[in-house]
């Protein structure tokens, strides 16, 4: 939830320190779990991709 309430602002420019705000997000989503989701599709892909033959 967090990114969904923060991105759209982001992309408007409404944080002051834009820099920050992005670092914020990056930390609240790593603690979220989002490192091992990403690594989850990644596995995905490239097990989708060698079934392809790519």
């Amino acid at each position: 939830m967090y990114f969904q309430s923060t991105s759209p602002q982001l992309a408007y420019g409404k944080y002051p320190d834009p820099k920050k705000a992005v670092d914020e997000m990056r930390e609240k989503l790593k603690a979220a779990g989002y490192d091992k989701v990403k690594e989850s599709i990644q596995q995905n892909m490239d097990t989708y991709k060698a079934a392809l033959g790519k």
